[in-house]
């Protein structure tokens, strides 16, 4: 997957295609190949004009533009932050993303109650800092134990109560950060967030 960060504006998408092309000038050979990991709206919209045969994977946290990426063939998939999936109204968003036959991943799954969670969700793929330490989770977890354990009708159930207001506390945290994003890009275009 090549990831094109929220920083990244449309013009770099056709910058891509072009680079992609010297190698190989034929789209659908690296359709076969590749991913374009994007965050933005207006960047699918550039994917969706310079190269609408490049699969697509939402980058993200929001679950509404989630959706609105889902709605659109060119993309495959979603990969939204741990903490956007696993509070509630996440588990809906991935049924649906199954529903409609589209990957689902989680980022960053590091902690055990998110591991016992990612495994009850079945989704595609996860992301972590430590996958030694989900390697060794996941391989200890039997066919019985899918089957019972981790069916849960309600994957919060792996998490205490102090995990589950921790997780709603980060949640809230991510909003205004990303709030704060969107209000210094509407009062500095040029400058792109605080990095």
């Amino acid at each position: 997957m090549l990831d094109i960060k929220r920083t990244n504006e449309p013009w770099v998408i056709p910058k891509i295609v072009e680079d992609l092309k010297k190698v190989n000038s034929d789209l659908d050979f690296w359709g076969r190949r590749m991913v374009l990991g994007i965050w933005r709206w207006d960047v699918l919209e550039s994917a969706n004009s310079s190269c609408p045969t490049l699969p697509v994977l939402h980058i993200g946290f929001s679950r509404s533009l989630a959706r609105k990426f889902l709605a659109q063939s060119q993309v495959v998939g979603i990969s939204l932050n741990v903490v956007s999936l696993n509070v509630p109204g996440g588990s809906s968003l991935i049924h649906e993303a199954k529903q409609l036959g589209k990957l689902t991943y989680a980022w960053t799954v590091n902690q055990k109650p998110a591991m016992k969670w990612a495994a009850s969700m079945d989704l595609d793929g996860i992301i972590t800092d430590h996958p030694d330490v989900y390697a060794k989770f996941i391989g200890d977890v039997t066919e019985k134990e899918i089957e019972t354990i981790y069916a849960v009708k309600e994957p919060s159930a792996f998490y205490t109560f102090s995990e589950k207001m921790s997780y709603r506390l980060k949640f809230a945290v991510m909003w205004m950060w990303v709030f704060y994003l969107q209000v210094s890009d509407f009062f500095f275009p040029s400058a792109k967030g605080p990095f």
